[in-house]
């Protein structure tokens, strides 16, 4: 199966240096296409602070080996 898809879920927020508030984002799972025709998903972790939804965004290369991630553009 091919990963098709980060699953990412909101965690908090915090304020950047310029006073804004921004979200925090943590990679939850990825999606993945199966030899059905359809979509499998693979949920790795369960945030705390998790609020029921989960965002699915195209895969992003690595940053430094950092599971989270920050100011994701949707």
């Amino acid at each position: 199966m091919a990963i098709t898809h980060d699953l990412i879920a909101k965690t908090g927020e915090y304020t950047n240096a310029n006073g804004e508030t921004k979200a925090r984002w943590t990679k939850v799972g990825v999606a993945m296409s199966n030899k059905q025709g359809g979509t499998s998903l693979l949920i790795e972790s369960i945030p705390v602070n998790f609020d029921g939804w989960v965002t699915m965004r195209e895969p992003q290369p690595k940053q430094g080996g950092a599971e989270d991630k920050t100011d994701l553009p949707f």
